[in-house]
Protein backbone atom coordinates (compact mmCIF):
# COMPACT_ATOMS: atom_id res chain seq x y z
CA UNK A 1 0.00 0.00 0.00
CA UNK A 2 2.83 1.77 0.53
CA UNK A 3 3.81 4.74 3.03
CA UNK A 4 0.74 6.77 4.83
CA UNK A 5 0.19 10.20 4.05
CA UNK A 6 0.64 12.15 6.55
CA UNK A 7 -2.58 14.54 5.32
CA UNK A 8 -4.99 14.61 3.01
CA UNK A 9 -5.18 18.42 2.00
CA UNK A 10 -6.54 20.16 5.38
CA UNK A 11 -7.21 16.47 6.88
CA UNK A 12 -4.31 15.45 9.47
CA UNK A 13 -3.86 11.63 9.54
CA UNK A 14 -3.92 10.16 13.15
CA UNK A 15 -4.07 6.53 12.38
CA UNK A 16 -5.00 3.70 10.59
CA UNK A 17 -8.55 2.78 11.67
CA UNK A 18 -9.04 -0.25 8.78
CA UNK A 19 -8.67 -1.95 5.59
CA UNK A 20 -11.37 -3.76 3.61
CA UNK A 21 -11.12 -5.01 -0.15
CA UNK A 22 -11.05 -1.60 -1.97
CA UNK A 23 -10.14 0.83 0.86
CA UNK A 24 -8.56 2.60 3.85
CA UNK A 25 -10.13 4.60 6.33
CA UNK A 26 -8.18 6.43 8.48
CA UNK A 27 -8.97 8.82 11.46
CA UNK A 28 -8.20 12.29 10.53
CA UNK A 29 -8.61 15.61 11.92
CA UNK A 30 -9.62 19.08 9.98
CA UNK A 31 -8.09 22.59 11.57
CA UNK A 32 -10.79 23.18 13.95
CA UNK A 33 -9.60 19.97 15.43
CA UNK A 34 -12.89 18.30 14.26
CA UNK A 35 -12.63 14.11 13.57
CA UNK A 36 -13.58 12.33 10.61
CA UNK A 37 -13.17 9.22 9.28
CA UNK A 38 -11.47 9.24 6.07
CA UNK A 39 -11.44 6.29 3.27
CA UNK A 40 -8.75 6.66 0.46
CA UNK A 41 -8.97 4.07 -2.58
CA UNK A 42 -6.21 1.76 -2.62
CA UNK A 43 -3.48 1.61 -5.32
CA UNK A 44 -4.42 -2.08 -6.95
CA UNK A 45 -8.31 -2.50 -5.58
CA UNK A 46 -10.15 -5.21 -6.34
CA UNK A 47 -12.35 -5.38 -9.44
CA UNK A 48 -14.23 -2.09 -9.89
CA UNK A 49 -13.14 -0.68 -6.99
CA UNK A 50 -13.37 2.82 -8.27
CA UNK A 51 -17.08 2.11 -9.12
CA UNK A 52 -17.84 1.03 -5.75
CA UNK A 53 -16.32 4.15 -4.56
CA UNK A 54 -18.71 6.54 -6.50
CA UNK A 55 -21.30 4.82 -5.47
CA UNK A 56 -20.41 5.25 -1.86
CA UNK A 57 -19.94 8.57 -2.30
CA UNK A 58 -23.40 8.79 -4.23
CA UNK A 59 -25.37 6.77 -0.93
CA UNK A 60 -23.74 9.00 1.82
CA UNK A 61 -24.90 11.98 -0.12
CA UNK A 62 -28.47 10.51 -0.73
CA UNK A 63 -29.22 9.54 2.94
CA UNK A 64 -29.50 11.26 6.24
CA UNK A 65 -29.55 9.23 9.22
CA UNK A 66 -28.15 9.10 12.65
CA UNK A 67 -26.85 5.30 12.08
CA UNK A 68 -25.57 6.45 9.04
CA UNK A 69 -22.22 8.51 8.06
CA UNK A 70 -22.67 11.59 6.88
CA UNK A 71 -21.04 13.16 3.50
CA UNK A 72 -18.43 15.87 3.98
CA UNK A 73 -16.45 15.94 0.81
CA UNK A 74 -15.02 13.39 -1.88
CA UNK A 75 -11.01 14.40 -3.38
CA UNK A 76 -8.22 13.22 -4.90
CA UNK A 77 -4.64 12.14 -3.79
CA UNK A 78 -1.75 10.55 -6.04
CA UNK A 79 -4.55 10.00 -8.47
CA UNK A 80 -7.08 7.97 -6.09
CA UNK A 81 -10.05 9.09 -4.84
CA UNK A 82 -10.96 9.45 -1.01
CA UNK A 83 -14.24 10.12 0.90
CA UNK A 84 -14.41 12.32 4.06
CA UNK A 85 -17.20 11.25 6.22
CA UNK A 86 -18.44 11.57 9.75
CA UNK A 87 -16.74 9.63 12.34
CA UNK A 88 -18.37 6.28 13.44
CA UNK A 89 -17.33 6.34 17.33
CA UNK A 90 -16.63 2.56 18.55
CA UNK A 91 -15.80 -0.47 18.05
CA UNK A 92 -17.28 -3.07 15.17
CA UNK A 93 -19.78 -5.79 16.20
CA UNK A 94 -17.02 -8.51 15.08
CA UNK A 95 -14.48 -6.98 17.48
CA UNK A 96 -16.80 -6.25 20.25
CA UNK A 97 -18.49 -9.57 19.89
CA UNK A 98 -15.23 -11.28 19.70
CA UNK A 99 -14.06 -9.24 22.55
CA UNK A 100 -16.77 -10.31 24.72
CA UNK A 101 -16.85 -13.51 23.96
CA UNK A 102 -13.72 -14.22 25.85
CA UNK A 103 -14.23 -11.44 28.66
CA UNK A 104 -18.03 -12.47 28.95
CA UNK A 105 -20.01 -14.57 27.38
CA UNK A 106 -23.30 -13.30 24.85
CA UNK A 107 -24.83 -9.59 25.44
CA UNK A 108 -28.13 -9.10 26.80
CA UNK A 109 -31.36 -9.36 24.84
CA UNK A 110 -31.73 -6.06 25.67
CA UNK A 111 -28.11 -5.10 24.23
CA UNK A 112 -29.08 -6.95 21.20
CA UNK A 113 -32.56 -5.36 20.87
CA UNK A 114 -31.02 -1.94 20.81
CA UNK A 115 -28.29 -2.63 18.14
CA UNK A 116 -30.93 -4.23 16.15
CA UNK A 117 -33.53 -2.01 16.29
CA UNK A 118 -30.76 1.49 15.53
CA UNK A 119 -29.80 -1.03 12.34
CA UNK A 120 -33.19 -1.81 11.55
CA UNK A 121 -34.17 2.03 11.49
CA UNK A 122 -31.02 3.30 9.20
CA UNK A 123 -32.06 -0.02 6.93
CA UNK A 124 -35.56 1.45 6.79
CA UNK A 125 -34.20 4.72 6.11
CA UNK A 126 -32.07 3.51 3.30
CA UNK A 127 -35.34 0.82 1.47
CA UNK A 128 -37.57 4.12 1.65
CA UNK A 129 -35.26 5.65 -1.02
CA UNK A 130 -34.72 2.82 -2.47
CA UNK A 131 -31.40 1.51 -2.08
CA UNK A 132 -30.44 -1.35 -0.66
CA UNK A 133 -27.58 -1.97 1.41
CA UNK A 134 -26.48 -5.34 0.25
CA UNK A 135 -23.33 -6.11 2.95
CA UNK A 136 -24.52 -5.76 6.35
CA UNK A 137 -22.46 -8.00 8.84
CA UNK A 138 -20.68 -7.84 11.98
CA UNK A 139 -17.63 -5.89 10.58
CA UNK A 140 -20.14 -2.77 9.17
CA UNK A 141 -21.80 -2.03 12.42
CA UNK A 142 -19.83 0.38 14.36
CA UNK A 143 -21.28 0.69 17.94
CA UNK A 144 -19.72 2.00 21.66
CA UNK A 145 -20.28 -0.10 24.51
CA UNK A 146 -22.89 1.79 26.12
CA UNK A 147 -24.55 1.60 23.09
CA UNK A 148 -25.58 5.61 22.70
CA UNK A 149 -23.97 5.62 18.99
CA UNK A 150 -24.61 2.43 16.21
CA UNK A 151 -23.75 3.23 12.87
CA UNK A 152 -24.09 1.28 9.54
CA UNK A 153 -20.86 1.71 7.53
CA UNK A 154 -19.42 0.61 3.74
CA UNK A 155 -22.38 1.04 1.20
CA UNK A 156 -19.89 0.05 -1.71
CA UNK A 157 -22.17 -2.73 -3.23
CA UNK A 158 -25.28 -1.22 -2.30
CA UNK A 159 -27.62 -0.86 -5.21
CA UNK A 160 -30.21 1.36 -5.62
CA UNK A 161 -32.57 3.88 -8.12
CA UNK A 162 -30.41 6.48 -9.59
CA UNK A 163 -26.41 5.20 -8.75
CA UNK A 164 -24.12 6.62 -10.88
CA UNK A 165 -22.66 3.40 -11.68
CA UNK A 166 -24.42 0.69 -13.68
CA UNK A 167 -25.59 -1.86 -10.99
CA UNK A 168 -24.76 -5.06 -13.09
CA UNK A 169 -21.05 -4.69 -12.54
CA UNK A 170 -21.33 -5.88 -9.38
CA UNK A 171 -21.19 -9.34 -8.45
CA UNK A 172 -20.08 -9.18 -4.99
CA UNK A 173 -22.93 -10.81 -2.88
CA UNK A 174 -21.40 -9.77 0.58
CA UNK A 175 -20.25 -11.35 3.70
CA UNK A 176 -22.19 -15.37 3.01
CA UNK A 177 -22.56 -15.72 6.30
CA UNK A 178 -25.43 -13.15 6.72
CA UNK A 179 -26.83 -13.81 3.21
CA UNK A 180 -29.74 -15.83 2.28
CA UNK A 181 -29.76 -18.58 0.27
CA UNK A 182 -31.45 -16.87 -2.71
CA UNK A 183 -28.88 -14.16 -2.32
CA UNK A 184 -26.47 -16.97 -2.17
CA UNK A 185 -27.77 -18.54 -5.66
CA UNK A 186 -27.93 -15.43 -7.34
CA UNK A 187 -25.79 -12.02 -6.01
CA UNK A 188 -26.60 -9.62 -8.11
CA UNK A 189 -30.35 -9.89 -6.98
CA UNK A 190 -31.51 -6.73 -5.47
CA UNK A 191 -33.93 -7.74 -2.24
CA UNK A 192 -34.72 -5.10 0.89
CA UNK A 193 -35.42 -8.19 3.24
CA UNK A 194 -31.83 -9.21 2.59
CA UNK A 195 -30.39 -6.52 4.84
CA UNK A 196 -33.00 -7.91 7.27
CA UNK A 197 -32.24 -11.35 7.16
CA UNK A 198 -28.67 -10.15 7.97
CA UNK A 199 -29.87 -8.12 10.97
CA UNK A 200 -31.07 -11.65 12.40
CA UNK A 201 -27.78 -13.43 11.56
CA UNK A 202 -26.01 -10.58 13.60
CA UNK A 203 -28.23 -11.00 16.49
CA UNK A 204 -28.32 -14.55 16.72
CA UNK A 205 -24.43 -14.29 16.91
CA UNK A 206 -24.40 -11.71 19.57
CA UNK A 207 -26.98 -13.38 21.60
CA UNK A 208 -25.34 -17.13 21.31
CA UNK A 209 -21.54 -16.27 20.16
CA UNK A 210 -22.01 -18.52 17.10
CA UNK A 211 -23.71 -18.03 13.79
CA UNK A 212 -27.27 -19.65 13.22
CA UNK A 213 -25.62 -21.76 10.08
CA UNK A 214 -21.78 -22.45 9.70
CA UNK A 215 -19.99 -24.63 7.45
CA UNK A 216 -15.76 -25.26 6.97
CA UNK A 217 -13.53 -23.00 6.01
CA UNK A 218 -12.71 -25.51 3.12
CA UNK A 219 -16.66 -25.21 2.41
CA UNK A 220 -18.03 -22.48 -0.08
CA UNK A 221 -21.21 -20.84 -0.51
CA UNK A 222 -23.05 -23.91 -1.93
CA UNK A 223 -22.48 -25.92 0.52
CA UNK A 224 -23.90 -22.78 3.35
CA UNK A 225 -27.00 -22.35 1.08
CA UNK A 226 -27.79 -26.29 1.18
CA UNK A 227 -27.35 -25.89 5.09
CA UNK A 228 -29.66 -22.90 5.27
CA UNK A 229 -32.31 -24.96 2.70
CA UNK A 230 -32.15 -27.95 5.09
CA UNK A 231 -31.75 -27.02 8.56
CA UNK A 232 -33.71 -24.74 10.98
CA UNK A 233 -31.47 -23.15 13.75
CA UNK A 234 -32.25 -23.45 17.38
CA UNK A 235 -34.36 -20.93 18.93
CA UNK A 236 -32.44 -18.34 20.48
CA UNK A 237 -34.54 -19.17 23.80
CA UNK A 238 -32.99 -22.71 23.75
CA UNK A 239 -29.71 -21.63 22.86
CA UNK A 240 -29.70 -18.91 25.48
CA UNK A 241 -31.83 -19.02 28.54
CA UNK A 242 -31.85 -15.42 28.91
CA UNK A 243 -33.82 -14.68 25.97
CA UNK A 244 -37.57 -14.45 26.38
CA UNK A 245 -39.67 -16.26 23.78
CA UNK A 246 -40.94 -13.24 22.91
CA UNK A 247 -37.40 -11.69 21.57
CA UNK A 248 -36.12 -15.02 20.43
CA UNK A 249 -39.46 -15.54 17.70
CA UNK A 250 -38.75 -12.20 16.48
CA UNK A 251 -35.27 -12.41 15.70
CA UNK A 252 -35.80 -15.85 14.25
CA UNK A 253 -38.61 -14.32 12.17
CA UNK A 254 -35.61 -12.50 10.71
CA UNK A 255 -34.12 -15.37 9.57
CA UNK A 256 -37.08 -17.51 7.49
CA UNK A 257 -35.74 -18.69 4.27
CA UNK A 258 -38.38 -17.09 1.99
CA UNK A 259 -37.27 -13.17 1.27
CA UNK A 260 -41.17 -12.66 0.63
CA UNK A 261 -41.92 -13.70 4.17
CA UNK A 262 -39.54 -11.81 6.83
CA UNK A 263 -40.89 -8.16 7.60
CA UNK A 264 -39.49 -5.20 6.36
CA UNK A 265 -37.05 -3.11 8.19
CA UNK A 266 -39.50 -0.83 9.08
CA UNK A 267 -41.72 -2.88 10.46
CA UNK A 268 -39.22 -4.90 12.42
CA UNK A 269 -37.69 -1.85 13.55
CA UNK A 270 -41.05 -0.99 15.02
CA UNK A 271 -41.50 -4.49 16.42
CA UNK A 272 -37.66 -4.23 17.92
CA UNK A 273 -38.82 -1.12 19.54
CA UNK A 274 -41.97 -2.62 21.58
CA UNK A 275 -39.63 -5.02 22.68
CA UNK A 276 -37.70 -3.08 23.99
CA UNK A 277 -39.83 -0.89 25.78
CA UNK A 278 -41.48 -4.15 27.45
CA UNK A 279 -38.17 -5.41 28.63
CA UNK A 280 -37.54 -1.74 30.21
CA UNK A 281 -41.32 -1.55 31.64
CA UNK A 282 -40.42 -5.69 33.03
CA UNK A 283 -37.55 -3.86 35.57
CA UNK A 284 -39.84 -1.35 36.69
CA UNK A 285 -42.05 -1.87 40.15
CA UNK A 286 -45.47 -1.13 39.08
CA UNK A 287 -46.08 0.89 42.10
CA UNK A 288 -43.45 3.49 42.30
CA UNK A 289 -42.64 3.82 39.10
CA UNK A 290 -38.65 3.19 39.38
CA UNK A 291 -36.33 0.93 37.58
CA UNK A 292 -35.05 -1.92 39.88
CA UNK A 293 -31.48 -0.88 38.31
CA UNK A 294 -31.33 2.48 38.90
CA UNK A 295 -33.14 3.38 42.54
CA UNK A 296 -33.44 1.41 45.53
CA UNK A 297 -36.27 2.58 47.58
CA UNK A 298 -36.00 0.43 50.74
CA UNK A 299 -33.18 -0.35 53.10
CA UNK A 300 -32.65 -3.17 55.87
CA UNK A 301 -30.47 -2.32 58.53
CA UNK A 302 -28.01 -6.08 59.12
CA UNK A 303 -26.34 -5.85 62.03
CA UNK A 304 -23.36 -7.36 60.13
CA UNK A 305 -23.03 -4.41 57.10
CA UNK A 306 -25.02 -1.99 58.29
CA UNK A 307 -27.71 -0.49 55.84
CA UNK A 308 -28.43 -2.70 52.75
CA UNK A 309 -30.51 -0.86 49.85
CA UNK A 310 -33.02 -2.83 47.95
CA UNK A 311 -34.80 -2.42 44.94
CA UNK A 312 -38.53 -2.56 44.70
CA UNK A 313 -38.15 -5.55 42.49
CA UNK A 314 -35.83 -7.22 45.14
CA UNK A 315 -38.33 -6.16 48.14
CA UNK A 316 -41.05 -8.42 45.51
CA UNK A 317 -38.62 -11.48 45.54
CA UNK A 318 -38.03 -11.31 49.31
CA UNK A 319 -41.79 -10.61 49.93
CA UNK A 320 -42.82 -14.41 48.37
CA UNK A 321 -43.73 -17.43 50.53
CA UNK A 322 -40.57 -19.35 48.93
CA UNK A 323 -38.36 -16.69 50.22
CA UNK A 324 -39.79 -15.93 53.53
CA UNK A 325 -39.49 -19.63 54.40
CA UNK A 326 -35.72 -19.23 54.82
CA UNK A 327 -36.71 -16.83 58.28
CA UNK A 328 -37.20 -20.35 59.84
CA UNK A 329 -34.24 -21.93 58.67
CA UNK A 330 -31.33 -21.63 60.71
CA UNK A 331 -27.57 -20.66 59.49
CA UNK A 332 -26.07 -22.86 61.68
CA UNK A 333 -28.63 -25.91 62.29
CA UNK A 334 -27.82 -27.04 65.91
CA UNK A 335 -25.15 -25.12 66.37
CA UNK A 336 -27.06 -22.82 68.83
CA UNK A 337 -26.86 -25.55 71.34
CA UNK A 338 -23.12 -24.91 71.74
CA UNK A 339 -23.34 -20.77 70.71
CA UNK A 340 -26.77 -19.68 72.02
CA UNK A 341 -26.74 -16.38 70.15
CA UNK A 342 -26.56 -18.19 66.76
CA UNK A 343 -30.01 -18.07 66.35
CA UNK A 344 -29.44 -16.40 62.58
CA UNK A 345 -31.51 -17.91 59.40
CA UNK A 346 -30.58 -18.55 56.00
CA UNK A 347 -32.98 -15.33 55.42
CA UNK A 348 -30.64 -12.34 56.79
CA UNK A 349 -27.11 -14.72 55.57
CA UNK A 350 -29.41 -13.93 51.51
CA UNK A 351 -29.65 -10.27 52.01
CA UNK A 352 -26.41 -10.25 53.31
CA UNK A 353 -24.80 -12.02 50.43
CA UNK A 354 -26.54 -9.62 47.89
CA UNK A 355 -24.86 -6.63 49.37
CA UNK A 356 -21.86 -8.07 49.71
CA UNK A 357 -21.96 -9.70 45.59
CA UNK A 358 -22.77 -5.97 45.13
CA UNK A 359 -20.03 -4.16 46.82
CA UNK A 360 -17.65 -6.70 44.92
CA UNK A 361 -19.02 -5.73 41.62
CA UNK A 362 -18.48 -1.90 42.62
CA UNK A 363 -15.16 -2.40 44.01
CA UNK A 364 -14.02 -4.24 40.75
CA UNK A 365 -15.99 -1.62 38.22
CA UNK A 366 -14.13 1.10 40.31
CA UNK A 367 -10.71 -0.08 39.47
CA UNK A 368 -11.05 -1.82 36.60
CA UNK A 369 -13.57 0.50 34.58
CA UNK A 370 -17.11 -0.64 33.36
CA UNK A 371 -17.24 -4.53 33.09
CA UNK A 372 -20.75 -5.32 33.82
CA UNK A 373 -23.69 -4.12 32.12
CA UNK A 374 -26.95 -3.15 34.15
CA UNK A 375 -28.63 -6.53 33.25
CA UNK A 376 -25.48 -8.19 34.67
CA UNK A 377 -25.49 -6.47 37.96
CA UNK A 378 -29.43 -7.03 38.37
CA UNK A 379 -28.80 -10.76 37.92
CA UNK A 380 -25.60 -10.87 40.19
CA UNK A 381 -27.91 -9.21 43.21
CA UNK A 382 -31.13 -11.37 42.32
CA UNK A 383 -28.77 -14.71 42.19
CA UNK A 384 -27.30 -13.72 45.43
CA UNK A 385 -30.24 -13.05 46.94
CA UNK A 386 -32.18 -16.29 46.12
CA UNK A 387 -28.74 -18.14 46.23
CA UNK A 388 -30.03 -20.81 49.04
CA UNK A 389 -33.56 -20.83 48.40
CA UNK A 390 -33.42 -24.52 48.11
CA UNK A 391 -31.86 -25.34 51.35
CA UNK A 392 -33.75 -27.10 54.21
CA UNK A 393 -33.46 -27.37 57.79
CA UNK A 394 -30.57 -28.88 59.03
CA UNK A 395 -29.53 -29.03 55.31
CA UNK A 396 -25.79 -29.60 55.74
CA UNK A 397 -26.82 -32.10 58.55
CA UNK A 398 -29.09 -34.12 56.58
CA UNK A 399 -27.58 -34.05 53.12
CA UNK A 400 -23.72 -33.34 53.38
CA UNK A 401 -22.92 -35.20 56.73
CA UNK A 402 -26.01 -38.61 56.67
CA UNK A 403 -26.81 -38.84 53.38
CA UNK A 404 -30.33 -38.83 53.92
CA UNK A 405 -31.13 -36.21 51.14
CA UNK A 406 -30.52 -35.35 48.12
CA UNK A 407 -28.38 -32.19 48.01
CA UNK A 408 -29.81 -28.86 48.17
CA UNK A 409 -27.78 -27.78 44.84
CA UNK A 410 -28.66 -31.35 43.07
CA UNK A 411 -32.50 -31.93 44.34
CA UNK A 412 -34.57 -31.80 41.23
CA UNK A 413 -37.99 -31.82 42.90
CA UNK A 414 -37.44 -29.63 45.42
CA UNK A 415 -35.71 -27.21 42.62
CA UNK A 416 -38.98 -27.56 40.90
CA UNK A 417 -41.18 -26.95 43.65
CA UNK A 418 -39.26 -23.84 44.93
CA UNK A 419 -38.76 -21.88 41.30
CA UNK A 420 -39.63 -23.87 38.45
CA UNK A 421 -43.55 -24.82 39.35
CA UNK A 422 -46.26 -22.36 38.09
CA UNK A 423 -47.43 -22.37 41.63
CA UNK A 424 -44.03 -20.76 42.69
CA UNK A 425 -44.18 -17.05 43.08
CA UNK A 426 -40.43 -16.49 43.24
CA UNK A 427 -40.10 -18.33 40.09
CA UNK A 428 -42.87 -16.31 38.18
CA UNK A 429 -41.25 -13.04 39.21
CA UNK A 430 -37.69 -14.63 38.28
CA UNK A 431 -39.15 -14.95 35.31
CA UNK A 432 -40.56 -12.00 34.47
CA UNK A 433 -37.43 -10.30 33.66
CA UNK A 434 -34.66 -12.10 31.11
CA UNK A 435 -31.65 -11.41 33.82
CA UNK A 436 -34.33 -13.45 36.30
CA UNK A 437 -34.33 -16.48 33.42
CA UNK A 438 -30.63 -16.68 33.90
CA UNK A 439 -30.40 -16.45 37.43
CA UNK A 440 -33.18 -19.67 36.83
CA UNK A 441 -30.33 -21.41 34.50
CA UNK A 442 -28.24 -21.59 37.55
CA UNK A 443 -30.26 -23.67 39.30
CA UNK A 444 -30.18 -26.85 36.15
CA UNK A 445 -27.96 -29.14 37.64
CA UNK A 446 -27.18 -30.36 34.09
CA UNK A 447 -26.70 -26.41 32.66
CA UNK A 448 -23.16 -25.01 31.96
CA UNK A 449 -24.35 -21.90 33.01
CA UNK A 450 -24.53 -23.20 36.62
CA UNK A 451 -20.78 -24.63 37.42
CA UNK A 452 -19.04 -22.37 34.78
CA UNK A 453 -19.60 -18.75 34.82
CA UNK A 454 -18.71 -15.71 36.71
CA UNK A 455 -21.68 -15.54 38.83
CA UNK A 456 -21.13 -18.96 39.90
CA UNK A 457 -17.37 -17.38 40.87
CA UNK A 458 -18.97 -14.46 42.43
CA UNK A 459 -21.25 -16.01 44.84
CA UNK A 460 -20.22 -19.32 45.11
CA UNK A 461 -16.69 -19.50 44.62
CA UNK A 462 -13.89 -20.34 47.88
CA UNK A 463 -13.62 -16.74 48.02
CA UNK A 464 -17.13 -15.85 46.96
CA UNK A 465 -19.41 -13.29 48.36
CA UNK A 466 -21.45 -16.59 50.24
CA UNK A 467 -18.34 -17.57 52.19
CA UNK A 468 -17.39 -13.80 53.13
CA UNK A 469 -20.88 -12.98 54.31
CA UNK A 470 -21.53 -16.78 56.21
CA UNK A 471 -18.09 -16.09 58.11
CA UNK A 472 -18.25 -12.65 58.98
CA UNK A 473 -22.67 -13.11 60.18
CA UNK A 474 -21.69 -16.85 61.49
CA UNK A 475 -18.88 -15.38 63.76
CA UNK A 476 -20.51 -12.25 64.89
CA UNK A 477 -23.89 -14.68 66.34
CA UNK A 478 -21.70 -17.23 67.55
CA UNK A 479 -19.84 -13.81 69.24
CA UNK A 480 -15.74 -15.43 67.88
CA UNK A 481 -13.61 -12.90 66.54
CA UNK A 482 -13.40 -13.88 63.14
CA UNK A 483 -13.99 -11.41 60.10
CA UNK A 484 -12.59 -11.50 56.87
CA UNK A 485 -10.62 -8.58 55.39
CA UNK A 486 -12.50 -6.51 53.27
CA UNK A 487 -9.22 -5.21 51.36
CA UNK A 488 -10.29 -8.37 49.26
CA UNK A 489 -12.97 -7.30 47.64
CA UNK A 490 -10.12 -4.72 45.74
CA UNK A 491 -8.25 -7.77 44.69
CA UNK A 492 -11.09 -9.26 42.38
CA UNK A 493 -10.81 -8.66 38.71
CA UNK A 494 -11.79 -10.78 35.43
CA UNK A 495 -9.48 -13.12 34.79
CA UNK A 496 -7.08 -11.94 31.29
CA UNK A 497 -3.76 -14.36 32.00
CA UNK A 498 -4.81 -16.96 29.41
CA UNK A 499 -4.46 -19.42 32.11
CA UNK A 500 -8.44 -20.33 31.58
CA UNK A 501 -10.36 -21.31 28.04
CA UNK A 502 -10.95 -18.01 26.09
CA UNK A 503 -14.34 -18.71 26.06
CA UNK A 504 -15.06 -18.82 29.57
CA UNK A 505 -14.97 -15.11 31.88
CA UNK A 506 -13.93 -15.60 35.13
CA UNK A 507 -13.76 -14.03 38.34
CA UNK A 508 -10.71 -14.20 40.24
CA UNK A 509 -8.63 -12.96 43.38
CA UNK A 510 -5.55 -11.03 41.67
CA UNK A 511 -2.55 -11.61 44.46
CA UNK A 512 0.36 -9.77 41.56
CA UNK A 513 1.12 -6.06 40.90
CA UNK A 514 3.99 -4.54 38.88
CA UNK A 515 6.08 -5.62 41.50
CA UNK A 516 5.40 -9.42 42.33
CA UNK A 517 3.02 -10.74 45.18
CA UNK A 518 1.01 -7.88 46.49
CA UNK A 519 1.49 -8.62 50.55
CA UNK A 520 -1.89 -7.14 51.18
CA UNK A 521 -3.37 -9.17 49.11
CA UNK A 522 -2.30 -12.00 49.60
CA UNK A 523 -3.01 -11.36 53.16
CA UNK A 524 -6.45 -10.74 52.71
CA UNK A 525 -6.94 -14.05 51.28
CA UNK A 526 -5.08 -15.89 53.84
CA UNK A 527 -7.21 -14.06 56.27
CA UNK A 528 -10.35 -15.60 54.64
CA UNK A 529 -9.48 -18.88 54.52
CA UNK A 530 -7.98 -18.75 57.90
CA UNK A 531 -10.92 -17.66 59.37
CA UNK A 532 -12.66 -20.48 57.57
CA UNK A 533 -10.70 -22.91 58.93
CA UNK A 534 -11.39 -21.82 62.46
CA UNK A 535 -15.05 -21.56 62.15
CA UNK A 536 -14.97 -25.24 60.76
CA UNK A 537 -12.73 -26.49 64.01
CA UNK A 538 -14.98 -24.02 66.48
CA UNK A 539 -18.44 -24.41 65.23
CA UNK A 540 -18.99 -26.48 62.29
CA UNK A 541 -17.42 -29.59 63.56
CA UNK A 542 -18.04 -29.02 67.15
CA UNK A 543 -18.51 -32.34 68.91
CA UNK A 544 -21.50 -31.29 70.59
CA UNK A 545 -23.01 -29.63 67.14
CA UNK A 546 -22.30 -33.11 65.42
CA UNK A 547 -23.73 -35.39 68.13
CA UNK A 548 -26.84 -33.70 68.14
CA UNK A 549 -26.72 -33.72 64.42
CA UNK A 550 -26.34 -37.61 64.63
CA UNK A 551 -29.72 -37.61 66.97
CA UNK A 552 -31.73 -35.89 64.58
CA UNK A 553 -30.47 -38.09 61.80
CA UNK A 554 -31.56 -41.09 64.05
CA UNK A 555 -34.44 -39.90 65.09
CA UNK A 556 -35.52 -39.23 61.32
CA UNK A 557 -34.59 -43.06 60.28
CA UNK A 558 -36.53 -44.00 63.84
CA UNK A 559 -39.74 -42.29 62.80
CA UNK A 560 -39.56 -44.11 59.38
CA UNK A 561 -39.46 -47.69 61.18
CA UNK A 562 -42.11 -46.86 63.21
CA UNK A 563 -44.29 -45.42 60.15
CA UNK A 564 -43.15 -48.25 57.97
CA UNK A 565 -42.44 -46.84 55.52
CA UNK A 566 -40.08 -47.67 52.12
CA UNK A 567 -38.81 -43.92 51.78
CA UNK A 568 -36.99 -41.62 54.57
CA UNK A 569 -39.74 -39.08 55.85
CA UNK A 570 -40.61 -36.76 53.34
CA UNK A 571 -38.55 -33.44 53.99
CA UNK A 572 -41.49 -30.76 53.04
CA UNK A 573 -42.58 -32.09 56.56
CA UNK A 574 -39.16 -31.08 58.03
CA UNK A 575 -40.49 -27.15 57.80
Amino acid sequence: MGAVPASFGLYQVERLLGTGAYGQTFLVRNEEGERFALKWLKTNPEANGDKRFQNEAWALRTLDHPSIPKYVEKGTLEDRTYIVMSLAEGESLEELSSRLQKEQGPLTPLMALVIAEKVLSALAHIHERGIVHRDVKPANVIALLNLRMITLVDFGVCKGRGQPVDAATFWNAGASRTSPPSKLRHPTEVHQTHDVFSVGVIAYLLLTNRYPWSVGTAEDRGHLEKLMMTETPPPLCVENPSVSAAVSDFFMSLLVISDDKRPSAASAATICQTLIDRIQQSVTAPSSGKKIGGQFSHVMRDPVHGDIPISDYEWRLIGTPEFQRLRWIKQLGAANLVYHGAEHSRFSHAIGTMHVASEVLRRMEERTGALFNLDERLMARAYALVHDITHIPYGHTLEDELGLFTRHDKNRPRIDALLISEKSKLGELLRSTDFGRLVLAHFDPDSPFQKRSWLSDLIEAPSGADIIDYIDRDSLYCGLDHRVDTALYRRFTIDRSGALPKQDRHIVAQLWGRKGIRIDAEFALESLLRERYALFLKVYTHPSKVCAGAMIGKAIREHAKVKRRKAILDERKLE
